[in-house]
């Protein structure tokens, strides 16, 4: 990788957190996430692929948040 990629790429993780940092963005993951953990209580015992794809949402959410988008 050349100084200038590497720069590059700076520019762009710094980019990404004001991004992610940004209160709109973090108002939608809210709404999203209040939304699945909403499906996730309704759903009955038996539904385990709805529970289990809930389950896997909020936990992307999650990472996203909380660590980044590349460190899934």
């Amino acid at each position: 990788m050349t100084e200038q990629e590497l720069r590059e790429e700076v520019q762009r993780g710094e980019r990404a957190t004001q991004i992610l940092a940004e209160p709109l963005l973090k108002a939608a993951f809210d709404s999203v996430e209040s939304a699945l953990i909403k499906k996730w209580r309704e759903t009955a015992p038996a539904d385990a692929k709805t529970w289990e794809r809930c389950h896997l949402a909020l936990h992307i959410i999650g990472s996203i948040l909380k660590e980044g988008l590349f460190s899934l």
